[in-house]
């Protein structure tokens, strides 16, 4: 299984590797040029930024996308 992680930041791609790797689970970093939707709660962050995310990768469609919380 491979999961694409939209985010920056490198060291949650390392700390999300170290523990699924050793599952078999391959990790791909993708950065993309998302604004951070300003929300009350950060689920709706969460939400909104997944769903921006969803739609900028077309060449993932109906794979695992996680966007970071």
């Amino acid at each position: 299984m491979k999961i694409l992680f939209v985010t920056g930041n490198g060291g949650k791609v390392a700390t999300l590797r170290h523990y699924l790797e050793q599952l078999g689970i391959e990790i791909e970093q993708r950065e993309l040029p998302l604004i951070e939707p300003q929300q009350d709660s950060v689920e709706d962050v969460a939400k909104d930024s997944g769903n921006s995310a969803f739609a900028k990768l077309s060449d993932w469609l109906g794979k695992n996308i996680l966007t970071k919380v």
